[in-house]
């Protein structure tokens, strides 16, 4: 009699915990979804912002300089960006100019920090030239990069990615913790 009640007990258990696990197992599915839908939205969002970005990697030093051309038509977009990043460990001193298709200087800025990110306004249609300068005559790897600001939309797409990849992540920590949980309920009953 009493091994019956607690045989009728564990098996109670045992269905109320394969009952949880098969939910879990339908949440976790659910979440790794959204976690893949997530990554693909976030890569996709990542590669149409650098897509209009022509991006070159040199070094250079007070007697060799860095240009990057490119084709850039206020069609598109009327402001352009600019990116200017060191590869070296300490700040070293740049100077980074645009020049517009009549080689008129349209902004030149120091770049005093190992990454430099700036906007000028785009005019008319033509190249355009990123122009890295140095005044010491020591080697500088640069990587140096122009184009047209991305859309809006297209960093929309971006944060939405990352949104659904956060989300996703949280769902695995919650059917984490809820599955402990219901497995300590399931040895102390």
């Amino acid at each position: 009699m009493l091994f019956q009640e607690i045989h009728s007990v564990y098996i109670e258990i045992l269905g109320s915990y394969q009952n949880n696990m098969a939910k879990a197992a339908k949440f976790l599915i659910i979440v790794g979804i959204l976690i893949g839908i997530g990554a693909a939205l976030l890569f996709f969002g990542s590669q149409a912002i650098t897509s209009d970005i022509v991006i070159q990697e040199g070094q250079i030093n007070n007697t060799q300089k860095m240009e990057i051309q490119t084709e850039l038509d206020p069609d598109v977009n009327i402001e352009g960006v600019f990116v200017v990043q060191t590869m070296e460990g300490s700040d070293v001193s740049l100077s980074a100019t645009i020049l517009d298709p009549d080689e008129d200087k349209i902004i030149t800025n120091s770049v005093t920090t190992n990454s430099f990110q700036g906007v000028f306004d785009i005019a008319e249609s033509g190249t355009y030239t990123l122009l890295i300068e140095t005044s010491t005559d020591e080697v500088v790897n640069v990587v140096g990069g122009i184009g047209h600001i991305p859309d809006a939309s297209v960093y929309s797409i971006s944060m939405a990615g990352f949104a659904l990849l956060l989300i996703g992540m949280f769902g695995v920590v919650v059917i984490g913790i809820i599955l402990v949980r219901g497995r300590k309920k399931a040895g102390t009953n």
